[in-house]
Order: C-alpha cells, then structure tokens, then sequence
C-alpha cells in the first residue's frame, strides 16, 4: 500500500474517533485551513477549519445531551476510504425513500419505510496529508453502495 493511502485511511481513523468519542480534539491536525464540509441534507456549506470545528463541537454536544447514540465505522467509496455514520434513534423516524410494491390490478402501492436508525457517508477530498473537503452523503453513495470494514475505531 503506498504511504498516501495509509495516511489518508489514518485520517478517517480519526474522523471515526472523534464521532465515537464526540471529541473534535482528533481531527485538529487533520483539517486544511481552507477546509469547506457540505451535506446533501443542506444548502449552505461550512467554510474553514475552525467553523467547521466549532459546528462539530455544538453537533457532539446535543448527541451527548440526547438518547440518540452515533457509531462511526471505517468504509471504502471508489477505492477511498471514507466514514459511515449510523445513529440509533430513540423513536422510529420515516426513512428518506420508500417500499413500492406493483398490485395485481398493475397500479403502484407506496408504503413509507420507518426506521429506528438513519444512516450517512462521509466522503473525503485529501490534500497534502489534510482533508481539504467532506461531504456528508444521504443520497449517493448511501450505506449499502460503500464497501464496510466492521472497523468502529475508538
């Protein structure tokens, strides 16, 4: 394995501390000053290491202060490793997508999916041994088009 790939699953590694650990203090020196971080889920991106830092802290702090506990675990997107978030809900949420099933009379049923848990990719731009970009995934890729590890670092 060539040393850019190690340092870059070593970066994730420790995204995947501070969301098991919702400590920010593990990604500090892994983060480019220009660092931008989007999700699918929001219009607006966050612009900067310490902006970024500084929303994760306030993220981290309402998952301590509620009953919905996050694990992250190590994952593969294109040959990248990436950061897949499940978080289990206290009560079951309706999913994003939903079941459709063909009647015998030809016409389409739509059932909302309910789940108690939701799930996230976080994938990554690398840049001189830093991450220069992450975007959080709920559409594409989800959980199930990623290559899981089993890893959960902590």
């Amino acid at each position: 394995m060539e040393k850019k790939e190690e340092r870059n699953e070593l970066i994730v590694e420790s995204f995947c501390k501070a969301w098991n650990n919702l400590d920010v203090n593990y990604l500090e020196d892994y983060l480019n000053k220009d660092f931008v971080y989007s999700s699918q889920m929001v219009l607006t991106d966050i612009n900067g290491s310490d902006n970024y830092l500084s929303y994760l802290k306030g993220k981290f702090k309402a998952i301590k202060e509620g009953n919905n506990g996050v694990t992250a675990e190590i994952g593969y997107w294109n040959n990248s490793p990436c950061l897949i978030l499940i978080q289990q809900l206290e009560n079951a949420e309706r999913a994003v997508y939903s079941e459709r099933k063909k009647m015998p009379d030809g016409t389409i049923e739509i059932t909302p999916v309910f789940s108690n848990e939701k799930g996230a990719v976080i994938t990554f731009e690398f840049e001189d041994n830093k991450v220069k970009s992450a975007i959080m995934c709920v559409v594409h890729p989800t959980i199930n088009q990623v290559k899981r590890t089993g890893v959960f670092p902590i």
